[in-house]
């Protein structure tokens, strides 16, 4: 079987997203990518340590991260 895996690298913000089949890992650093990599073509592993996310989830993951960034930011006067 031959798997597509597609690395995405974020320059402005120096994080990758991980990429297969409609799903994605997103705001990696480069050790997490490496490793999230190497679990999901592990032949005993097969299964990545963060969860691969579906187009919904990676907006409401957005979404929730956004939320706890300004709540963080309303609270310490930013």
């Amino acid at each position: 079987m031959i798997r597509s895996i597609i690395i995405r690298f974020d320059e402005a913000k120096n994080l990758f997203q991980i990429e297969e089949t409609g799903r994605a890992c997103p705001e990696l650093t480069w050790d997490e990518m490496l490793g999230q990599i190497a679990e999901m073509t592990h032949p005993k592993i097969g299964k990545g340590r963060y969860p691969m996310l579906s187009a919904d989830d990676l907006d409401k993951e957005r979404a929730r991260r956004i939320d706890r960034e300004n709540l963080w930011e309303r609270e310490n006067g930013q």
